[in-house]
């Protein structure tokens, strides 16, 4: 395969995966497969051996984690150019921690773990370079975790319905399927916060439930994003000001 696999990638991720392969050696460039996951199947199974480094070229991918009562959570989606199994290849893990599962139909480059790991230990500026990707990922996993506890019910559930919204094939919109109790244990409120919640996204334009269905259209996910772009500091990142309770009963996104 060699280094042709990077025309998989979108042009904006070209020229960073064009760096990070320079000087690659062969025997890692003749191991490299590309291969395809339906949407809805795992590219990586928690608990199971780490045998492969991938990356994303096309696609949409989820991380998920399985807790307490087989209740499962999403904590991350992933993109093209996004490396995945390379913590596990840095700690020497020989179990993957997290199940990783397509959301749409993925191309993934697919690159033995001992190879990677062989290149790495070679290579001390591409060692330099993923260890600090991977730090900075970390931080800012850790940043975004802190400050997630202190968004309100109201946006806790505008993120999680854009990011559900931004992974569904459905042109007409998206339903969300899961129950008032289920929803409440997902955003740590209790369903009496929730459902007061639903009825202010409701009454404030961003959603709508018919049948006892929370329901987005496209035009009330773009007014969601329009809203997280105002009140956010950046992408994927929290407000600062920790807010106290659910939004003021009637305030408008833009208000």
């Amino acid at each position: 395969m060699g280094i042709d696999f990077i025309s998989y990638l979108p042009k904006k991720e070209q020229e960073r995966m064009e760096r990070l392969f320079h000087g690659c050696p062969q025997d890692v460039l003749d191991s490299l497969e590309v291969i395809k996951v339906p949407k809805g199947k795992s590219i990586i199974r928690s608990g199971t051996p780490c045998l492969y480094i991938y990356i994303i070229l096309r696609g949409r991918a989820q991380g998920m984690e399985m807790h307490l009562e087989e209740k499962v959570y999403i904590f991350r989606s992933f993109t093209s150019g996004r490396i995945l199994g390379e913590l596990e290849c840095f700690l020497d893990q020989p179990l993957y921690s997290a199940t990783i599962q397509a959301v749409t139909l993925c191309t993934l480059a697919r690159i033995p773990i001992s190879l990677w790991r062989s290149w790495i230990r070679q290579d001390s500026s591409l060692l330099y370079s993923r260890a600090q990707n991977i730090i900075g990922e970390l931080t800012r996993q850790l940043k975004d975790g802190r400050q997630y506890l202190f968004l309100s019910c109201y946006d806790r559930m505008i993120l999680f319905l854009l990011e559900l919204f931004q992974t569904d094939d459905s042109p007409d919109g998206f339903v969300l399927k899961k129950t008032r109790p289920e929803l409440a244990e997902l955003l740590g409120f209790c369903i009496k916060t929730v459902n007061r919640t639903i009825s202010q996204l409701q009454e404030d334009g961003l959603l709508s439930v018919r049948q006892g269905k929370i329901r987005l259209s496209p035009k009330q996910a773009k007014q969601m994003q329009e809203y997280c772009d105002q009140h956010f500091l950046s992408e994927n990142a929290f407000p600062i000001k920790a807010p106290s309770g659910s939004r003021p009963r009637g305030q408008s996104p833009s208000g």
